[in-house]
């Protein structure tokens, strides 16, 4: 029987920890801790979720017969993660209805200070998208970059990719959940 593994995180998996769709199936690619109710349960990216599952090296020892560091493991996540289906590069569809070369806004700070994107705006009046660090801004800070740069830089965005028109998403750290509310 061949060992299936968890398209997110990597864990082997077993029909008593498959992930739900959103009609309450199971899904066959992501375990519970991955995905609930057709989501992902957390909003991270690959280096995110590796630093979580390193918490767990003392189990993966445990159940593989390995010694492995918590460096070690984070290593061997990183060669592993990029062939799941959650990281793969060039599988993904793109997952906005807007196309990928659209011009969205982005603030100086993030793309030269190197900011987390902590504000998403999808604009009520023209359907613009903005992406924002948090800090105050003036014009002069504004930059214009694709909607499929901005995905490159935090792959965490493809998850507001249904926001409403006239909706933003707020988070104080890269850590945090995104409150969505109504602009």
């Amino acid at each position: 029987m061949e060992m299936k593994f968890c398209q997110r995180c990597g864990m082997p998996l077993t029909n008593e920890i498959l992930g739900t769709n959103a009609d309450g199936t199971p899904n066959e690619d992501y375990c519970i801790y991955c995905y609930k109710d057709g989501k992902f349960t957390q909003d991270m990216t690959m280096e995110q979720m590796i630093d979580h599952c390193a918490q767990f090296t003392e189990e993966i020892n445990r159940q593989s017969g390995q010694n492995l560091t918590k460096e070690q493991a984070k290593e061997m996540m990183r060669q592993f993660f990029p062939h799941l289906k959650r990281w793969k590069k060039g599988n993904d569809v793109f997952p906005f209805s807007d196309a990928p070369n659209t011009a969205v806004f982005i603030c100086s700070h993030i793309l030269d200070c190197g900011e987390e994107i902590l504000f998403v705006s999808h604009d009520a009046d023209d359907g613009a998208w903005q992406f924002l660090c948090g800090k105050e801004h003036n014009e002069s800070d504004a930059r214009i970059v694709s909607l499929k740069y901005v995905l490159d830089l935090d792959p965490t965005i493809g998850n507001l990719k249904d926001l409403p028109l006239g909706y933003c998403a707020e988070r104080k750290s890269k850590n945090d959940k995104r409150v969505i509310i109504k602009s």
